[in-house]
């Protein structure tokens, strides 16, 4: 049986000389500079005393690496907490286990009661694919301009409610040469479209414009409303199997950039790939909703409504 990858914290491990090592052994000067901090016991010193760093492991091999904690290379204090020293080993890239990590930081601030979490780099393009968007410029602890990103990471609209749940999502329709790009994933039959829930805090018209950078890697505005949608159904993802769920859904009409070149790197909850497809409005493959196949093929400027509701054929 092959052992799933997972995610341990080093100071919590009961074999830190192997995972120090592993650190050691990537080939990035930061990573080293962490390797110095962690192996002279200085990193809670320079980043807090809550200071996690987290490793995805598989195996006894370390796949990817970052630190969670209080600070980073930006001494302002009014910021936290921090992701940090965020590495992933060149065998493993391209395959989004990074967002693992991030993934986890996000819960940890979360049970800190924190609604941001801050990353500084020079990179550009990077950490907008999971969901920062950059925020200022900043001098680092040596007096050089960084970018600080921050991520909203305040709860998806997604409510429990008697044995069910309600969602209020967003859908981006991108169409281009007569075709709309949809969304599939390994573990579906059918596609939906490019979008997903609205954190809280956020408006519909924000939520759009975040999914589809998140989904495409490419931002793009809004061109109008075009549709509200709600909708009754069961749920088929590990997480809300068999339930009842009642989703609003407001679906606007992007304006897609010439020589829009998606690309996808986004995984659903359960950690099923997703993936980006081209198809025909009149495409015989099941898609969601599925009003786009009709009014889709004759758009015009009106907000419409509609209504569907899955028990009706139970």
């Amino acid at each position: 049986m092959v052992k799933e990858m997972e995610i341990i914290e080093y100071y919590a491990s009961e074999d830190q000389d192997h995972w120090l090592n592993e650190i050691k052994s990537s080939d990035w000067g930061a990573g080293h500079f962490l390797y110095e901090l962690l192996r002279d016991n200085r990193l809670k010193e320079l980043c807090g005393e809550s200071t996690k760093v987290l490793l995805l492991t598989d195996g006894d091999v370390l796949v990817s690496f970052c630190t969670y904690a209080e600070q980073d290379d930006i001494r302002e204090t009014s910021l936290t907490p921090w992701v940090g020293f965020v590495y992933t080993f060149p065998e493993y890239r391209g395959k989004r286990y990074m967002g693992k990590l991030l993934e986890r930081a996000y819960t940890l601030a979360k049970d800190d009661g924190y609604e941001y979490i801050y990353i500084s780099t020079g990179e550009t393009g990077l950490y907008e694919k999971y969901g920062y968007s950059f925020w200022k410029m900043m001098k680092d602890m040596h007096g050089e301009d960084s970018r600080v990103y921050r991520k909203n990471i305040s709860s998806d609209m997604t409510v429990g409610c008697d044995n069910g749940l309600i969602n209020i999502r967003v859908g981006a329709i991108i169409m281009k040469d007569g075709k709309i790009l949809m969304v599939g994933n390994e573990r579906s039959d059918y596609l939906y479209s490019v979008g997903g829930r609205i954190k809280f805090g956020e408006t519909a018209e924000e939520a759009v414009i975040r999914e589809v950078l998140e989904e495409t890697g490419v931002r793009m505005e809004i061109d109008r409303l075009g549709f509200v949608h709600e909708n009754y159904f069961y749920g088929d993802a590990p997480s809300n199997l068999g339930k009842l769920i009642y989703e609003i859904s407001f679906f606007f009409y992007m304006q897609v950039p010439d020589g829009f070149s998606p690309v996808s790197s986004s995984f659903t909850e359960d950690e099923s790939k997703e993936h980006l497809r081209w198809v025909a409005v009149d495409d015989t493959i099941t898609m969601y909703p599925d009003f786009f196949k009709t009014e889709l093929s004759h758009p015009d400027y009106s907000v419409k409504h509609f209504v569907t509701d899955e028990r009706k054929s139970k």
